[in-house]
């Protein structure tokens, strides 16, 4: 395991991370939650149905 790293489901990503070991790596995520729907929290936009395309 890579210390700071957490996977869940498929280890393909991390065992491909272990062998870049000695390489540089640049590994962006996004997400949503469903906390994005409630109306008014989010800048993404006028509607809470738009926070589906604006990941935070």
């Amino acid at each position: 395991m890579i210390d700071g790293v957490k996977t869940y489901g498929s280890t393909e990503l991390i065992e491909k991370l272990q062998e870049a070991e000695d390489e540089a790596v640049f590994l962006l995520t996004i997400g949503t939650t469903e906390t994005s729907l409630i109306e008014g929290i989010s800048g993404a936009g006028p509607s809470a149905d738009l926070t589906e395309y604006t990941p935070a």
